[in-house]
């Protein structure tokens, strides 16, 4: 029965100033993730020493849902945000580090470029089937092309000069691992904030989404199994493209694609989902031991067994 008061402020400094003079040290903030707009805030927040909590957008909405709202205004998302913490009690949030701030908006640039890149390639391939092109908008293209390039090698350099100066002994670790290359070892470092984020590879397996969803309800309903895909689509891309190297080079990859697709009979996109599972386990227990890849371990343990 409580009177819940809305209030509205700038998302800038000024606005940031005065609602943190607006609550108490007891209070707790609870911040729904929108892009990069709530991290301004969340980031003045946590250096102001407050109690704040940074929830998945999808869980409020689901949670707004549930209790039946049908409108959707800014004053109605705060109340349900504010009930949404006031039941569930999220867990704290805290600031990354600056340099893991700073990789997140090179590694994100350099996926916008590449889009870019991917983008004046088709165009360029394109032109060149119509007769007669202009040779005049190829070279703008062309240039265009060249330019990207070297935007992307200098962000390469940027983003591979900060790994090498605050994880440059995890980054050797994960890089024995065959079929992760630099760029997936980067996201990942990024996204387990060096993994220190999740306290198992399940949790890391359900961030990526790549964790099994099964849908059946008595004896009628038994849907198809498939991953939930609820989680960082762009690090699932990374690790599928990831996995088709590793089902070649890595022997406990390879191996458990050869029963899954060849034995089995598995569809091949299942069987790869898994390899792409078991890569994300290795990291995830090279990185936590500090250990590099023995491609061997499996019968060194099986023989000590």
């Amino acid at each position: 029965d409580e009177v819940l008061e809305t209030r509205q402020f700038n998302n800038a400094i000024q606005g940031w100033q005065t609602f943190n003079e607006c609550i108490k040290e007891e209070d707790v903030c609870v911040i729904e993730a929108t892009g990069s707009y709530h991290v301004g805030l969340a980031v003045f927040l946590f250096e102001q020493g407050k109690i704040l909590s940074v929830v998945n957008p999808l869980s409020v909405k689901y949670f707004s849902r549930m209790n039946l709202k049908r409108a959707k205004t800014d004053k109605m998302d705060a109340c349900v945000i504010a009930q949404y913490g006031q039941i569930f009690k999220p867990a704290l949030w805290t600031a990354p580090p600056l340099h893991l701030r700073q990789l997140q908006q090179l590694m994100t640039v350099s996926a916008q470029l590449t889009k870019q890149k991917t983008a004046f390639t088709n165009q360029q391939k394109s032109l060149r089937l119509v007769p007669g092109y202009s040779k005049e908008a190829l070279e703008i293209i062309k240039s265009q092309i060249r330019e990207l390039e070297k935007h992307l090698q200098e962000i390469q350099c940027l983003i591979k000069n900060s790994i090498k100066a605050h994880y440059e002994e995890l980054e050797a670790s994960l890089r024995s691992i065959p079929g992760l290359g630099p760029k997936t070892i980067a996201t990942l470092i990024l996204v387990t904030e060096g993994f220190t984020k999740f306290n198992s590879y399940k949790a890391l397996i359900a961030y990526a989404g790549l964790a099994p969803r099964t849908y059946e309800s008595g004896v009628s309903v038994k849907g198809a199994s498939h991953i939930c895909k609820l989680g960082g689509s762009y690090l699932r891309k990374l690790l599928y493209q990831c996995a088709l190297s590793a089902k070649r080079f890595n022997p406990a990859c390879k191996e458990l694609f050869e029963r899954l697709y060849i034995e089995k009979k598995k569809p091949f996109k299942v069987a790869m989902i898994a390899v792409a599972n078991k890569l994300l386990k290795i990291a995830f227990t090279i990185a936590t031991t500090g250990q590099k890849f023995d491609p061997e371990y499996r019968i060194k343990f099986q023989l000590a067994k």
